[in-house]
């Protein structure tokens, strides 16, 4: 983790302790660290001398902005997860901010529809993970089995869950890792299935889901008694 990175965990930890009550703040073995108030939250990853910050609305990627100061990741802090500002009024004050529209695609009502163009729309923007996840999400949105399940990433992995909220239910179900641009690995419960193009994926996918899978239900793994 960078210096900038740990400096600004720091304050922000302080932040919350003292001034801002319902902030979450949790970190992964990655290092990355997401602080979440209601349905907006950023995620800040270190490398080297900089800071990639994702900004994340009901859980969807709507942009990334690198920063390389202190006073920039906080100004961003503030005004996406504190001040809550509308996404044009962003991009105005941080231009140089990769951004996709998730307003639009959250207000359609299917909450599933909007997360796979979510994704879509974030890897034709080159954000990552989603730019290498490319050609397989173009493809998987187009079959009447996958395009059921909802779709979230974890690290590098597209992940597929039988709920449309966290924690979502995924156990038994395959996941995708992307090896490159147009070559994934299919994994399920630890196990390489195979690897090939988007569409060989996807058929590992469709093969490797449960015969009774259905389109996910609204809510979380626990509330429904889903497995997790």
């Amino acid at each position: 983790m960078s210096e900038i990175h740990e400096r600004f965990l720091q304050q922000v930890l302080q932040a919350v302790s003292k001034s801002e009550p319902g902030i979450d703040v949790k970190q992964n073995l990655a290092g990355e660290v997401t602080l979440q108030r209601d349905v907006r939250s950023i995620v800040l990853h270190g490398d080297g001398t900089k800071v990639s910050v994702r900004l994340l609305a009901y859980h969807f990627i709507t942009g990334q902005v690198v920063v390389e100061t202190l006073e920039e990741a906080r100004s961003i802090f503030q005004a996406w997860v504190l001040d809550s500002i509308r996404g044009e009024d962003f991009r105005i004050r941080f231009p140089t901010a990769k951004w996709v529209d998730i307003e639009g695609l959250v207000e359609s009502g299917d909450v599933i529809r909007a997360r796979w163009n979510g994704l879509i729309a974030a890897a034709n923007q080159g954000v990552p993970p989603d730019k290498e996840l490319g050609p397989f999400l173009k493809a998987a949105i187009s079959d009447p089995v996958v395009a059921q399940l909802f779709p979230f990433t974890s690290m590098f992995w597209l992940m597929f869950s039988r709920c449309t909220q966290y924690p979502y239910s995924t156990h038994g179900l395959p996941y995708v890792r992307p090896e490159s641009t147009d070559l994934y690995e299919v994994h399920r419960d630890n196990d390489l299935l195979g690897s090939g193009d988007a569409l060989q994926a996807l058929e590992l996918v469709r093969r490797a889901l449960p015969n009774d899978i259905g389109r996910a239900i609204h809510g979380n793994a626990k509330d429904l008694g889903l497995p997790h």
